[in-house]
């Protein structure tokens, strides 16, 4: 996919699709860690299949957008309370604003074997942005008992590869100053979703690695 600065109108909203009457859904998901709520349209004759306006409530974000016969079209925003973060057109496969990333440290493209090529200071996107993409972290990691007594803190660093299809697999603790902080940031690095867009050089998706850190320290 190709992703270059554009500017896109999104359609307006309607109660028939294609002829088709709509149902409006209120959907309260109840996660682990947190909770959220969506709001959308699907189809009468198909319940499975969104059609239409689509918002969803999260913790720190709110993302909003449109389904087309349960594909994803035109202009999805996700904003903070702070302002928007990120703006993507689905329909033509176009980033119009990211906010650039802080959670990933670093990036590496890599070669076809996994080998690393050369590190490079342009980050991949995550959906929704670094709001989305430390919701999990932020909200379920669990500080170890065994290193609060120990009174040991610091930074995990953990690694995946984000693959040419917008996955994300090998997740890997690089080091961290253990007491169990080690299991608890993979644990939590794991539920972040696969939602990257495929990174790209020179037009065409590759592999690459990135590199971020989950901190742990007490509070006095």
């Amino acid at each position: 996919m190709k992703f270059f600065v554009s500017i896109f109108l999104l359609a307006g909203l309607g109660s028939v699709a294609l002829g088709q009457e709509l149902k409006k859904v209120t959907k309260n998901n109840r996660f682990p860690c947190y909770a959220a709520r969506e709001v959308f349209y699907v189809l009468k004759s198909n319940p499975e299949i969104r059609h239409g306006a689509y918002q969803n409530s999260l913790p720190g974000l709110l993302e909003k957008g449109q389904y087309d016969n349960g594909k994803k079209v035109g202009e999805w925003e996700f904003s903070t309370p702070q302002g928007v973060v990120q703006i993507i057109d689905f329909s033509a496969d176009k980033v119009i604003y990211n906010k650039p990333s802080e959670g990933v440290l670093k990036t590496w493209i890599l070669d076809d074997n996994g080998a690393i090529l050369k590190e490079t200071e342009v980050k991949p996107i995550f959906i929704g942005g670094d709001a989305k993409l430390y919701i999990n972290m932020l909200h379920c990691v669990r500080y170890p008992r065994r290193a609060q007594e120990s009174n040991i803190q610091g930074q995990v660093f953990v690694s995946a590869v984000i693959t040419k299809e917008g996955k994300m697999i090998d997740e890997q603790v690089e080091s961290g100053p253990g007491h169990g902080t080690n299991e608890e940031a993979l644990r939590v690095f794991k539920l972040i979703p696969d939602e990257w867009l495929p990174y790209l050089v020179e037009g065409k998706p590759v592999n690459v690695k990135i590199q971020m850190a989950i901190s742990f320290f007490l509070s006095n």
